[in-house]
């Protein structure tokens, strides 16, 4: 008996000076405890997932039980690369764990909307930030550039910024007055998705695509915006030094400003998520704002991301068509004060070295993996008098993906991929089922490897696409 003591007592030493690796724990959270005492046990658990994160180290396991969690969850520890620490829900599925940047009291309905024109189903609750993304019912809703634009579902056209030339829009929408500090949405009569009181609807008002904020003491919204540091523009973030040896497995994300999850950091797994009003499933950061590094080896699978219902929005909008324009649903690519230019969203963005995408779904969008997801963005750094590369994609793996209902591009290359490899996956109804253009010059994509894939459109989509060239 005195030996055994002996023996503890040398253990609990060793323990304490470190000489010892410690048993990796389990950590619980729910949304609905009430504990005043929460240790992450599970019979006390946290209440929000950031508690966890602060406290986890190598090995560790968090375990998030099902429910709704407002929070941008920022994660600053690594694991390592055979004791990663693993964020996973209790039980994955749709809709069942979800991360949310949705203004709380909006969504909980304790705000009413306030109808400004009956006649037009004109609504607005006062607002004091940007918007980057509306749900209601999980539809996503149309970003509007002017008050005057929502309440004719009129649309100005690409990147034009005279707003002379407009072409029909979707028929539902919002539109923030900044000046005003009123946020505007509209939906119009007969709508599929839900009432066209938005108090009878679920709505889901998002965090701000950026904040117009100073990077390094100088105003760079550009680079700003596409660092995701700006407060709710992801649902999760990790943002740890190198290697980050994180999973994240089995959570819904939902309505952040710029991405469901942001990596800057290395070495992370993103595993059966869904992504719902998201711009972008998976970005890669860089530490500094006008680094060069990109994060590496990130992985996305068994994933579902969408911005349900762009494709079908553009649909109807292209049976509309006069000859004036021959693709409507371009009014979606856009970029105005905080209102996403759609050629740079898409599942991934900012795409470093080493990203894998496998047996994901990518759909209802109008790019599935655009050219600004790859590398395809220079910033001009007042700063620094020179432009940056967003984005540094080499090694892209592409593996048994189903890419479908995809107004413009499924995948493009452009415009600097390298290295790029995609295989066993299925593309259908897509304008264009890959690109490859060298759009700003040298370096072009080079050594892309495309096979094994099925290439599909139906004879409806076709018949849309043609009669309207």
């Amino acid at each position: 008996m005195k030996r055994i003591l002996i023996v503890l007592s040398i253990m609990m030493s060793l323990c304490l000076f470190g000489l010892v690796e410690v048993n990796a724990q389990t950590y619980y959270v729910d949304a609905s405890s009430k504990s005043s005492s929460a240790d992450g046990s599970v019979e006390n658990p946290f209440r929000t997932i950031q508690d966890a994160v602060d406290i986890v180290k190598a090995g560790d396991e968090v375990i998030v039980m099902p429910g709704l969690y407002y929070e941008s969850v920022t994660m600053k520890k690594s694991g390592t690369a055979d004791k990663p620490i693993i964020i996973r829900a209790a039980d994955p599925g749709e809709n069942k764990t979800i991360i949310t940047c949705a203004n709380k009291d909006i969504r909980e309905k304790n705000v009413k909307w306030i109808c400004a024109d009956p006649s037009l189903n004109l609504y607005y609750v006062p607002y004091d930030r940007n918007v980057g993304s509306i749900l209601y019912n999980g539809a996503k809703m149309f970003a509007y550039k002017s008050l005057e634009e929502l309440k004719t579902f009129r649309a100005w056209f690409g990147k034009q910024k005279d707003h002379t030339s407009t072409m029909d829009g979707f028929f539902h929408g919002y539109y923030y007055d900044k000046e005003a500090k009123r946020l505007y949405v509209r939906i119009g009569d007969g709508s599929k998705y839900g009432d066209t009181d938005p108090n009878k609807n679920l709505m889901a008002v998002g965090g701000p695509y950026y904040d117009n904020v100073k990077v390094n003491g100088v105003a760079e919204t550009t680079v700003y915006r596409r660092s995701g540091i700006s407060t709710d523009s992801y649902c999760f973030g990790v943002v740890t030094e190198n290697s980050a040896n994180v999973i994240i497995s089995g959570f819904t994300f939902e309505v952040p400003g710029w991405a469901g999850v942001f990596c800057r950091a290395n070495d992370v797994t993103v595993d059966n998520c869904w992504f719902k009003g998201c711009f972008s499933g998976i970005a890669g950061g860089r530490y500094n704002a006008y680094d060069q590094w990109i994060s590496e080896n990130v992985t996305m699978q068994s994933c579902d991301w969408n911005l349900w219902p762009t494709f079908d929005d553009g649909v109807e909008a292209q049976k509309r068509l006069t000859s004036a324009y021959p693709w409507r649903w371009w009014c979606t690519k856009t970029l105005d004060w905080g209102v996403f230019d759609y050629e740079a969203g898409g599942v991934l963005t900012q795409v470093g070295k080493n990203w894998t995408l496998k047996d994901s779904k990518v759909y209802q969008c109008l790019d599935g993996l655009s050219s600004g997801c790859l590398d395809g963005y220079y910033v001009y750094s007042s700063k620094y008098g020179t432009n940056y590369i967003l984005g540094n994609a080499d090694g892209l793996i592409i593996d048994g993906c189903h890419f479908y209902d995809v107004l413009d591009n499924a995948v493009e290359f452009e415009n600097h991929g390298k290295n790029i490899e995609m295989f066993d996956c299925e593309v259908g109804n897509a304008l264009e089922h890959i690109s490859w253009q060298p759009l700003d010059g040298e370096p072009w994509p080079t050594n892309i490897l495309v096979h094994n894939n099925v290439f599909k459109t139906d004879q409806w989509f076709m018949d849309l696409v043609y009669e309207t060239i």
